[in-house]
């Protein structure tokens, strides 16, 4: 499986830290997520019976919410997550015999909107 951030143009930002000469690309996104903010991906759909989303190993989101858009890709309301951490979302493909897990999406978590404007 693979996944892309979808929703509000803004709910996520990419944020790049140089640190001792090597460069850091990190996504952040905001805690509540706005109203809309969905984790997207793609996948057949083939023997899955049901999907979970996990953050850090924990169950945060099953089949409440859960859409398949026309281009076949599923999606999922982006739960609410802890601010101040950095976070591994996987998507688990589900079915009577177990899981199967995505490659993890990892996001540093902040609290309320991200300001893009620097007005103080």
């Amino acid at each position: 499986m693979r996944h892309r951030a979808g929703g509000v143009a803004w709910a996520a930002l990419v944020v790049v830290v140089a640190m001792a000469g090597t460069l850091e690309a990190r996504l952040v996104v905001r805690s509540p997520p706005p109203p809309g903010t969905r984790l997207v991906w793609d996948h057949d759909g083939i023997g899955v019976g049901w999907f979970e989303v996990r953050a850090d190993g924990v169950t945060v989101a099953m089949r409440d919410g859960l859409t398949r858009g026309e281009d076949g890709s599923f999606g999922i309301p982006l739960p609410v997550l802890t601010p101040g951490r950095r976070v591994s979302l996987v998507v688990a493909a589900c079915n009577e015999s177990g899981c199967a897990e995505s490659e993890a999406l990892v996001v540093d978590v902040v609290a309320g909107p991200i300001r893009w404007d620097r007005s103080d």
